[in-house]
């Protein structure tokens, strides 16, 4: 509590000393980041395994099984990685096996759209 005869509080905040970081910081996250990248890539393997579950010598139950197994860890081991490789990490890792368009494809989203029956014709050249 304040009384009118104490100091009045400065107007400018005073900074508090900043934390030290440990230098053993930056290579352990480092070597997290990679254990993400590698789980992140081992979970791409299972999924090309699902395919293989319909020939084994098993019930149609254990198979579901089987399955569903397969699908939780390659999920779990996905993001647990990314989870550990940070955001950067998993939407480089994401982008690697989407469909990226073909030369033809960008030079017809260039070009614009002509649609219907009565649509304007765009003067030539």
């Amino acid at each position: 509590m304040h009384t009118a005869s104490s100091s009045p509080e400065p107007l400018v905040p005073v900074a508090e000393p900043a934390e030290v970081v440990p230098e053993a910081a930056p290579a352990r996250s480092h070597r997290w980041a990679r254990v993400g990248v590698i789980l992140m890539g081992a979970s791409l393997p299972l999924w090309p395994a699902l395919l293989a579950v319909p020939f084994l010598p098993l019930s149609l139950a254990a198979q579901g099984a089987v399955v569903t197994g397969i699908i939780v860890v390659a999920e779990v081991a996905f993001w647990g990685g990314a989870a550990l490789a940070g955001p950067e990490a998993a939407r480089r890792m994401r982008s690697w096996w989407r469909r990226r368009p073909a030369r033809q494809e960008v030079r017809a989203a260039e070009r614009p759209a002509v649609r219907g029956r009565g649509a304007q014709t765009l003067p030539g050249p």
